[in-house]
């Protein structure tokens, strides 16, 4: 499921994220848009629709970390 996820956001045309941090550079974007939707959308398919219990997930199970490190 993860490597699925994110060969799906790696398809997917992300620019309207970028676009809003290019004007202020990367110090404004502390986090890579592609990462962030792919932890997102694991966390959704897995039954887990809070963010909070999505960030308490993140250092726990492999399979976030998994999806994080192919972004």
């Amino acid at each position: 499921l993860a490597y699925f996820i994110g060969d799906a956001v790696d398809g997917l045309d992300l620019s309207a994220f970028h676009a809003r941090y290019e004007k202020d550079g990367p110090r404004n974007q502390p986090f890579h848009p592609a990462m962030m939707v792919k932890v997102l959308l694991y966390g959704y398919a897995t039954g887990v629709f809070s963010s909070r219990k999505i960030a308490r997930k993140l250092p726990l199970k492999p399979e976030y970390v998994q999806t994080l490190l192919k972004a």
